[in-house]
């Protein structure tokens, strides 16, 4: 299994706390949330890791973690940081790619959900049915910061990304978990580039790739509850160090 974990992030949401330091390296109960996934991996005995890395990137390569340097990461976002490890998801014997972002914290139980899903579609992600009461408990108004996560009966997506009109628009929330065949995600970054010229595309979302695949093929999803987190703003940051990661599932 291969594995690219997304940092490329400058994350201006979380100044000052992010002033001198990548955004996956701000610390939460003594121990930043990629320092964690890395360790996570190590337990699952995977070590074909690769950071996409961009602002404060010395930082990051200070862990001794194989690294890709989005040298535009400040004007461009997550696809095109994930299609800078497009030759070495060419040359990797790996069938699938897991994909995660540097931002959230998880269970293992959530990584061997990811790990062992078995489906006929190419790609799977994470759907947290839980979302609610932890956005609940991080803003005012849970669905001004959610977005569209649409599953039919089959637990084949067919929506994701989109701003959503009513809560029974959200099923699940996305949790930035992606496994994803890795031939298909060469395929899909080698499209990419070829049309990466302008600022809407250089700044697309992964759930705008995402839905891409859905529209031509099909995406699974996999439900799990709570047990996760992810960081955004200091708001965030003070709710999650004034509690115990138990407090949220995690161990």
């Amino acid at each position: 299994m291969k594995v690219i974990i997304l940092a490329a992030g400058e994350g201006k949401r979380l100044r000052p706390l992010t002033k001198n330091t990548p955004k996956s390296l701000v610390k939460v109960w003594g121990e930043s949330l990629l320092e964690r996934q890395l360790n996570q991996l190590k337990q699952f005995n995977i070590d074909d890791v690769t950071v996409v890395t961009g602002y404060c990137k010395e930082k990051i390569e200070e862990l001794g973690v194989n690294c890709v340097f989005n040298k535009e990461y400040d004007s461009t976002n997550m696809v095109y940081s994930l299609a800078c490890c497009l030759p070495e998801i060419l040359e990797t014997d790996k069938e699938n790619t897991i994909i995660l972002y540097g931002d959230i914290a998880y269970s293992n139980a959530h990584l061997t959900s990811l790990i062992n899903s078995e489906s006929y579609s190419a790609m799977t992600i994470l759907g947290n049915s839980d979302w609610y009461e932890l956005w609940s408990s991080r803003l005012d108004d849970p669905l001004s910061d959610a977005e569209t996560f649409i599953f039919d009966d089959n637990m084949k997506l067919t929506e994701i990304g989109a701003r959503p009109d009513s809560i029974e628009q959200v099923q699940a929330q996305y949790m930035g978990m992606i496994k994803v065949d890795s031939a298909l995600l060469s395929g899909l970054l080698a499209s990419y580039l070829e049309s990466a010229t302008t600022y809407k595309i250089r700044n697309m979302y992964l759930t705008d790739l995402i839905q891409q695949v859905v529209d031509k093929k099909e995406v699974n999803v996999k439900l799990v509850s709570g047990s996760w987190i992810e960081i955004d703003t200091i708001e965030d940051y003070e709710l999650y160090s004034s509690k115990a990661p138990l407090d949220f599932g995690l161990n």
